[in-house]
């Protein structure tokens, strides 16, 4: 006699959102499978034909069929070979209640991988599949064989050393005819762990309804050139900004987890990469590419101070344009977003109504005060903030972003991106408004505003808040909050600085010529002060399915409460047209369900409304 040891699987963690609802389990599905041994002995007396003959029309499949598989060499010599699995329990019951009629037919339940709620968060939660023979091969001492589950995606695939648990054993001792003599568990299998996100379900389903809503609109409106708008995809995203904790993160085109569940069809496949799917398996919040538009002004106004080209209360006129005078490059003239007039313009009010020349004028400023090798402030400023690197969330396939340079310029140049390689004022003047070759993800972008909203503390993003052990309920792991950098205003008045930046964002989304007013009518901004700045980015190039011209992507940005920041909300919605249209209602949406579900109170007290007041009476009178 031999013994041989066959492994025993463990059943894989949950996935749990942070109020404990379950967003990746297991459920026991039934499955038909063949016992080797007694395989043998029928077969050794001519009855196994006999026997699948008669099993086959009751599993739905043919004599031979059922041979071939069992007669399959890469089947386990020793397990059961697996006919049929998602049964259900009245054929099993059948099956079991006829072992005379079928003996060496096993009908039993076993685990499965099951999303209860679907697409719900399914970029986050990710999804699993067989184990790709690279990662059989750079895995298979810890235990992993062909056809193990395996983390593909998400949270599943980054998380999956805490999600597998251990595997354990059984000794067989078997004779020369490989039949079974005797067996014993030498190691029972140990669960996975639990993965709990910093994710609320509740506003999740709000932030992923708001923005398919919100590119349905879009798609109903007119663009600027009497075009339907395509409005394929987007992204939202809500950070505790106390923390740095995701509450929600939204992506569309989403996807059904479910689907992979036991392997993906061709077909299906097929229909996730083709180009007019728009890459729903894409996690837009973190590998999606866009120009920030105007939701980036605030940090070029921190660098235009740092740089002393502005201060806070130094209006200058804004007559709609601005002229580059002596001229460089192949543009010398650039105008506001519809040719608008607004006259004298501060900081404060340059935010409130998006005045794009006083930040024209700012960069132009930038680079001819500064020496070359200085004038590169607000590149600097924004990598303080985060722009142009990863944030390390616990996440996948996360993308970095660009923030453009005289270096990224001649790079792009050398490989015949750009006509020129040297860095012109126009470079600058298009940075400054977060157009040119600047490109940010969305939850960058939340965690910089987060950073604003706190003043120049920078967490690190988390989308996990605990790992915890199955049997014992014990916290094996806790990721607790991270702080990544603290920005050091140099302006000669910082905590002034904060606060003209936080009331020219406070103004455009309440005052009468905010960008964002229109969104937010009705919202009670009395009790539940929102600071706020639209974007309207524009796009170069063709539409990959459409091959029509690209439209502007739509973005907003908002923290609130303001005057104690605990939310930042991101809305980014692509070739969606205009940011405070577009953008802004989605975010709006999402910050209603904020308020309805009670994740904040009414903090705003008589002294800040009366501020708030007295700042809108003095733009109004202005």
């Amino acid at each position: 006699n031999q013994v041989r040891e066959v492994r025993l699987d463990p059943v894989r963690g949950r996935i749990l959102d942070r109020n404990g609802v379950v967003l990746a389990d297991n459920v026991l599905v039934g499955e038909v499978a063949l016992d080797r041994e007694v395989m043998r002995s029928l077969d050794d007396n001519d009855q196994l034909l006999e026997m699948v003959e008669r099993l086959g029309p009751v599993i739905g499949m043919s004599a031979q069929e059922i041979l071939d598989e069992y007669y399959d060499l890469n089947n386990h010599p020793l397990l059961p070979v697996v006919l049929v699995d998602g049964v259900d329990e009245r054929l099993l019951t059948f099956l079991k209640e006829r072992q005379n009629e079928f003996p060496g037919v096993i009908a039993r339940q076993v685990q499965r991988r099951i999303y209860p709620l679907g697409p719900v968060a399914s970029h986050v939660v990710g999804y699993v599949g067989e184990i790709p023979q690279d990662d059989l091969e750079r895995l298979e001492d810890r235990g992993y064989a062909p056809g193990d589950a395996f983390g593909k995606a998400g949270v599943e695939q980054i998380f999956e050393e805490d999600l597998r648990g251990r595997n354990g054993l059984e000794r067989y001792e078997i004779d020369r005819r490989i039949r079974i003599v005797d067996r014993e568990v030498i190691e029972p299998p140990t669960a996975g762990s639990d993965v709990v996100l910093t994710i609320d379900t509740r506003l999740q389903v709000v932030a992923e309804q708001a923005l398919e809503e919100g590119l349905l609109n879009a798609r109903r409106d007119e663009g600027e050139f009497n075009v339907t708008r395509p409005a394929p995809g987007g992204s939202v995203v809500v950070l505790d900004v106390t923390d740095g904790s995701v509450v929600a993160m939204a992506s569309y085109p989403y996807f059904d987890p479910n689907e992979f569940i036991g392997g993906i069809s061709n077909d299906l496949w097929e229909r996730l990469i083709r180009p007019s799917s728009y890459a729903p398996l894409n996690n837009r919040a973190i590998q999606g590419l866009y120009a920030p538009g105007s939701t980036f002004k605030p940090f070029t106004a921190i660098a235009g101070l740092e740089a002393g080209v502005i201060d806070l209360g130094t209006p200058i006129y804004d007559p709609g344009f601005y002229e580059l005078d002596p001229c460089e490059g192949e543009k010398c003239r650039w105008t506001n977003a519809g040719d608008a007039v607004y006259n004298m313009v501060d900081l404060n009010r340059s935010l409130v109504v998006s005045s794009d020349v006083y930040y024209y004028s700012m960069a132009a400023d930038i680079q001819r005060d500064l020496p070359e090798g200085e004038d590169e402030i607000i590149q600097e400023v924004s990598r303080e903030f985060g722009f142009g690197s990863e944030t390390n969330i616990q996440l996948p396939f996360e993308r970095a972003g660009q923030v453009p340079d005289r270096e990224l310029k001649q790079e792009l140049f050398d490989a015949g991106v750009f006509e020129f390689g040297n860095w012109f004022v126009g470079d600058t003047i298009n940075l400054a408004i977060g157009q040119g070759e600047l490109l940010v993800t969305p939850l960058q972008l939340a965690n910089a505003y987060a950073t604003l909203a706190t003043r120049g503390e920078r967490q690190q993003p988390n989308i996990v808040a605990e790992v915890i052990e199955r049997t014992e309920g014990e916290v094996v792991r806790e990721l607790s909050e991270r702080n990544l950098a603290e920005f050091d205003m140099a302006t000669p008045a910082p905590d002034a600085t904060w606060e003209t930046l936080a009331g020219g964002l406070i103004g455009a989304v309440r005052s009468s010529q905010g960008t964002a007013v229109e969104a937010f009518s009705g919202f009670p901004l009395d009790n539940f002060v929102v600071a706020g700045k639209t974007g309207t980015a524009q796009r170069f190039g063709r539409n990959p399915v459409t091959q029509a011209r690209l439209e502007d992507t739509a973005l907003f940005v908002g923290y609130a409460p303001a005057f104690d920041p605990q939310y930042v909300v991101v809305a980014v919605l692509e070739e969606a047209g205009f940011g405070g249209q577009a953008a802004a209602p989605v975010a709006r949406q999402v910050l209603d369900a904020i308020v309805e579900l009670e994740l904040t109170g009414d903090i705003l007290t008589d002294e800040e409304r009366a501020a708030i007041e007295a700042a809108e009476a003095a733009e109004e009178a202005s």
